[in-house]
């Protein structure tokens, strides 16, 4: 008895009348009643809760068949897990058993984390494997609100809107689109602000019992029909870069649903997220540049082949008539050469674009830079494109009544200068078209307005990208390169180029050089 007393595992012995007939000082403290009061008594009485389960099974096969078993069983009353050996003997059967509830935890801990690190890892291929972005945003809210647990689940990711300003567009899951769409995008205020900065997650036993709750007009909470949140949850969504991508939000009508743990799961899911994110930006991005060549390549031969076509005819021409008779007149000769030398210097400088394309994409745009009159390269340039202005019907007026001297690549800004004005004489409706150059300090300014077709507000930082163009191929030529050729060569001077446009209201292009002497 004294090494049953001093055993550290738990032993009970009990008679075939299921009486208690010896319980150690370890049992004693594990089953939580005093010797004395288990001693004499049946099992069943003291512990009824153990009938119909793993507990009343072995012992009466021990019992009744004389075999020893060994389980482990959680037992409720107790609130804990133990191991338990059953061994019959002559008087009855005699029982080991130790509390593994901590073991049980941390197994269960373990479980939970397999669990979780399977899930987020089937959750990662998912959203690898998905490139459309708008259905890979989707599916990233979707599979996080079934992980977190939560009833409802939102993703807003950072756009731009007309202005240039940053706004939040939105997937939702487990609500209907239509139940967000009255209520306006959301703002960083105080609750939404670590989220949308990139901070650490948020999350809330009860958001409206939260002293940042309420604090911000119109609504002063939720608006009136929003959707019942009490538990909160929000986490951004960060790009290797630090770019905040955008965030997941995640609420329950109850309070105090979400945990530590769902707190993790929103940071693996978010990592994921961004990844799958960026990889799906650039496949887009891969996708649009080979549409862009598929495009480019089109435009590219239709405007090589017109000047081309046009330049056979003329030299056909040309040739019958120095066969003709009558002989054709001198006149009529010349008439028809020069429009060939028209053909021939428009093939030469569509292959000089792209010659310029080249040198920028390999960081190659040399500049010769030399003392310039700006003012007058504008007026000699203006003259030279008199033409173009004459068939279009647009009359010029210039504004040029000061030398505007800087150190400048003269050749590479007049480049700049016919891009831009063979597109206001291009859009420019036939409209009178107004040229003006400046001095303002340090900088010299150059603007070019039309009243023409305009650009569309989407459209204004996207016509200085490489083969972008803000109007249908079929309607207006070109090789959608002259604007981007702009932007390089003002930026290689250290300027900027900017535009203000609305569509049908025409559009006035800024050039801004520092004048370097």
């Amino acid at each position: 008895m004294a090494l049953l007393e001093g055993m550290s595992d738990a032993f009970f012995a009990i008679d075939r009348d299921w009486r208690f007939t010896y319980v150690n000082a370890a049992a004693e403290r594990m089953l939580r009643k005093p010797r004395e009061q288990l001693l004499g008594c049946k099992l069943w009485d003291e512990y009824p809760e153990a009938l119909g389960t793993s507990f009343e099974l072995h012992y009466r096969r021990a019992m009744a068949e004389n075999v020893s078993s060994r389980f482990e069983e959680f037992f409720a009353p107790l609130a804990a897990w133990f191991e338990v050996q059953v061994h019959p003997s002559q008087t009855g059967i005699s029982v080991f058993f130790d509390d593994i509830t901590t073991r049980k935890s941390v197994e269960e801990a373990l479980r939970q984390e397999t669990a979780l690190v399977e899930a987020l890892n089937r959750t990662g291929q998912t959203l690898a494997a998905e490139l459309d972005l708008e259905r890979l945003v989707q599916l990233l809210t979707d599979e996080a609100t079934r992980l977190t647990g939560a009833r409802f689940g939102a993703f807003f990711y950072n756009v731009l809107n007309d202005e240039g300003q940053s706004y939040m567009l939105y997937t939702l899951s487990g609500v209907p689109r239509e139940s967000f769409e009255g209520f306006p995008m959301p703002r960083k205020t105080d609750i939404f602000r670590p989220t949308f900065d990139g901070e650490r997650p948020v999350r809330l036993a009860d958001v409206t019992k939260d002293p940042r709750y309420g604090q911000n007009r119109p609504y002063h909470g939720m608006p009136k029909g929003h959707l019942p949140v009490r538990s909160y949850l929000a986490g951004p969504v960060k790009a290797r870069s630090g770019e905040v991508l955008g965030g997941l939000f995640f609420g329950h009508p109850e309070t105090d649903v979400f945990t530590e743990r769902h707190e993790r799961i929103l940071l693996g899911i978010a990592s994921q997220a961004a990844i799958a994110i960026e990889n799906a930006r650039l496949y887009q991005k891969q996708l649009d540049a080979v549409r862009q060549r598929d495009e480019f390549l089109t435009v590219a031969s239709h405007e090589l082949k017109t000047p081309l076509t046009s330049l056979q005819l003329q030299l056909q021409l040309i040739a019958r008539g120095l066969h003709a008779e009558p002989p054709v007149s001198g006149s009529r000769q010349e008439e028809r050469l020069e429009r060939a030398q028209r053909q021939i210097q428009r093939l030469a400088n569509l292959v000089d674009s792209l010659l310029d394309v080249s040198q920028v994409a390999e960081r190659r745009l040399e500049l010769s830079r030399e003392p310039v009159d700006l003012a007058r390269l504008v007026q000699d340039t203006v003259d030279m494109q008199r033409e173009s202005f004459v068939q279009a019907g647009c009359d010029v007026l210039l504004k040029a009544e000061q030398p505007v001297w800087g150190e400048w690549d003269g050749s590479r800004l007049e480049q700049v200068l016919t891009h831009l004005l063979d597109n206001a004489a291009k859009y420019g409706s036939g409209q009178p078209v107004e040229v003006a150059v400046n001095a303002e300090g340090e900088q010299a300014v150059v603007t070019v307005s039309d009243r023409g077709i305009g650009i569309a507000s989407e459209d204004l930082e996207r016509i200085f990208s490489k083969f972008e163009r803000a109007v249908p191929v079929r309607n207006y030529g070109g090789l959608g390169l002259g604007l981007y050729l702009t932007r390089e060569i003002v930026r290689a001077h250290g300027g900027t180029v900017s535009v203000r446009s609305r569509r049908g209201e025409g559009a006035t292009f800024e050039v801004r050089l520092p004048r370097i002497m």
